[in-house]
């Protein structure tokens, strides 16, 4: 699965493989990657706890890759950690916005959050303003 992935990524213009070497290590590079524009993702939410030799990406363990619930979650958790600013512990950004550079429609955007809270990765604050007044959710972002 992973080497028919990786080679329809590069079928699509999306990554490019270069082999670097005599052992044959691949060095995969997203194309058309904008420098500065990244986000810090917390070590423990993602990975979770236990010894060091153990580790593993608990969070892509308990995801599903069959269920486009989880795939839409992955993808919100990142841009998440991507569109927080280095001096807050949230992101604060639309449903619109999530749309736009998920490509999540919006009436599954709401599952997507859920699971995130579901798996403790992130918790929502509403800002009280008054009646007819809207403004993004803040999203925190666990384990900063």
């Amino acid at each position: 699965m992973i080497a028919a992935g990786t080679k329809r990524l590069g079928l699509l213009g999306l990554v490019t493989v270069t082999r670097e070497g005599r052992g044959g290590k691949n060095r995969y590079a997203v194309a058309d990657y904008m420098v500065g524009a990244w986000g810090r993702i917390p070590y423990r939410s993602v990975v979770g706890p236990g010894p060091r030799y153990e580790k593993r990406v608990k969070l892509l363990h308990d995801l599903s890759c069959k269920r486009a619930t989880d795939l839409n979650a992955l993808k919100l958790y990142f841009l998440l950690c991507a569109h927080r600013s280095g001096a807050s512990l949230y992101a604060m950004i639309g449903y619109e916005k999530i749309h736009e550079a998920t490509g999540i429609l919006k009436p599954r955007i709401r599952q997507a959050i859920s699971l995130l809270i579901e798996f403790n990765l992130v918790r929502i604050e509403h800002e009280k303003l008054p009646a007819g007044t809207n403004t993004p959710n803040r999203y925190y972002i666990s384990g900063l």
